[in-house]
């Protein structure tokens, strides 16, 4: 699905410090405010929520995302979100600054609640996410959700859904760095396996693929779906993958999930952050709109 094109007008010098300044404010308050539980005024309410993430760093999820910035189809899978496409930027990222950008993005997000009878149930003005290094190697995660309450829905039903659905990336962080950054050194061969290095053919949508699973070697049909391994590309049945974590969505073949429970922390085949000649940044800590 391509993302339509957007016909827009260069912006002035005072409408671009303007959306900067914005960006910067919503940022600060968002920083002082991701850790206490507040409400403010009568029918507006403030939420927090918060995830922790083991074996991973602020630069780590910096070198994850760059790919996904510069597609928008890397983008949509990665932030769940079903297009997308930057309008302006600001602020690209610098060598003195690597973690600063600021850009207007349009986004086209999938509903978080069921509709019911098409009445909107609320609006929500202001929300955001922080991620702060601690003791290494793991981050927390914040998140930060305004809502102005126009009607007599529950609160606690509708923000749980939403709290659960922003942070939702967070909570598989750690299996999508495995599946996206590194792949297993071959130690382990399971019999009637082939492991292989990810290449364009393997990497082809499942559409264009073969009409039968590498391990099984079983024909696809109406039930029996092709599945890709998110690690060496191969297409496979749903029985002859698994998932690394419970709570992913994502599944890899026999072969690596056995390598990955044996070595547990795989090695990275990507750049290293000392390594990378261009600065890289993360969309989890920058000021963003």
């Amino acid at each position: 699905m391509q993302v339509p094109t957007f016909l827009l007008p260069m912006l002035s010098k005072e409408e671009e410090e303007a959306i900067v300044a914005m960006g910067a404010t919503a940022f600060t308050e968002l920083l002082k405010q991701h850790v206490p539980l507040s409400t403010h005024k009568k029918e507006s309410m403030t939420f927090h929520a918060k995830t922790l993430i083991a074996k991973s760093s602020i630069e780590s999820i910096g070198n994850f995302h760059i790919n996904a910035i510069e597609s928008s189809e890397n983008y949509c899978r990665t932030f769940h979100c079903l297009l997308t496409s930057v309008l302006y930027t600001l602020i690209a990222p610098s060598a003195q600054h690597p973690y600063q950008y600021v850009a207007v993005r349009w986004m086209l997000l999938p509903a978080t609640l069921p509709s019911t009878h098409g009445f909107v149930r609320g609006h929500f003005y202001n929300s955001g996410m922080v991620t702060l290094d601690e003791r290494m190697p793991k981050i927390n995660a914040y998140m930060r959700l305004q809502w102005k309450q126009t009607h007599s829905f529950p609160a606690r039903c509708l923000t749980k859904s939403l709290c659960k659905a922003q942070l939702r990336h967070f909570d598989t962080l750690n299996e999508r760095l495995y599946v996206h950054y590194n792949i297993l050194p071959r130690k382990i061969s399971i019999s009637g396996s082939t492991w292989r290095q990810p290449t364009e053919e393997y990497a082809s949508p499942l559409s264009n693929a073969s009409s039968a699973c590498t391990y099984c070697m079983q024909q696809f049909t109406l039930i029996r779906r092709p599945t890709l391994c998110e690690t060496c590309n191969q297409i496979l049945c749903k029985k002859c993958t698994r998932r690394i974590t419970k709570s992913s969505k994502y599944r890899v073949c026999l072969t690596c999930y056995v390598r990955h429970e044996i070595e547990g922390c795989p090695r990275p085949i990507y750049r290293q952050p000392a390594q990378v000649h261009s600065p890289c940044w993360s969309e989890l800590c920058h000021k963003s709109l």
